[in-house]
């Protein structure tokens, strides 16, 4: 499938996933460096890029997968095996189990056969993932106050984020930082004074990514991911960008996620599923875990 950009350029398929997953990759690189040096320190926050592969480690909080893993793997150069042993090598020393997303545009093209050889399985769910060319911004109509919020906000908003997703102990400094690094934005719905949901944005090379959506129980039915999503297209829009992505569940044909059928809705074309490969590697011989 080719999608025309707005600057009438036409994008492969192939050129089109690398863009999407770099998107996300570049927003984590920036997420995990964000808080102050101890802060990094304390959890085990670090990244490393192997060409278009981003290792991203949260090693003091295992239980976050998405702050535990591989994005981009092979999306500007085939993966060989000496490649997966220094991604293993990134991961292996702390025991930590971590997360491996492929896109089915991911190079080679038995790459899946690869990770099979060395046991690490995909799991069964798998991520919708969507881009919007930014050609025609949608409306999107809300009793809701959707609003870019400052550093005034961002503790609240990390709050909410991490109570909606459920997100362990950390997690929570990890996201009030996010607003001091370049290109990020923070979103807000509010019912008067109060907060229904919030959103993360990070714009980056004239391509925008969206995140971490969260509608408080009490708000839902009352459109606050559809309306944030429309507002953040204005401004990415506004800001240059020529591209917007976002992922989700996919649900099944019958019952797609409720994000799913909002970015279709506001005209995000949903390119491809991706699988996750989860490693759970074996600590050396005398090793222990890291406290």
């Amino acid at each position: 499938m080719e999608v025309q950009h707005r600057q009438s350029a036409r994008i492969s398929a192939q050129e089109l996933a690398r863009l999407v997953e770099l998107s996300e990759a570049n927003a984590y690189e920036s997420l995990v460096a964000a808080p102050e040096s101890l802060v990094r320190d304390s959890l085990g926050l670090r990244s490393r890029r192997f060409g278009s592969a981003l290792c991203v480690m949260a090693q003091g909080i295992p239980a976050a997968l998405n702050l535990n893993r591989v994005i981009g793997l092979g999306m500007e150069q085939p993966v060989t095996d000496a490649l997966l042993d220094e991604i293993s090598a990134v991961y292996v020393p702390t025991g930590a189990t971590f997360a491996i997303e492929v896109a089915p545009q991911a190079e080679p093209a038995d790459l899946k056969n690869l990770l099979r050889a060395r046991r690490w399985r995909s799991l069964l769910a798998k991520a919708a993932m969507f881009a919007h060319d930014l050609k025609v911004v949608p409306i999107v109509e809300t009793d809701l106050r959707i609003e870019r919020v400052g550093a005034d906000q961002a503790a609240r908003l990390a709050r909410i984020c991490c109570d909606v997703f459920e997100m362990p102990p950390g997690t929570l400094e990890i996201l009030m930082a996010a607003h001091t690094q370049p290109g990020w934005v923070q979103w807000m719905g509010f019912a008067g004074d109060e907060p229904a949901g919030v959103a993360l944005s990070f714009m980056q090379d004239g391509v925008a990514w969206s995140g971490w959506a969260a509608t408080l129980p009490a708000f839902r039915g009352r459109r606050f991911h559809a309306a944030y999503l429309a507002a953040a297209l204005r401004h990415a829009s506004q800001a240059g960008c020529t591209l917007f992505t976002a992922e989700t569940a996919t649900g099944t044909p019958e019952q797609r996620d409720p994000a799913y059928r909002n970015l279709v809705k506001l005209g995000f074309e949903m390119l491809y599923e991706r699988t996750t490969h989860l490693v759970r590697p074996a600590l050396p011989a005398g090793s222990t875990m890291p406290v």
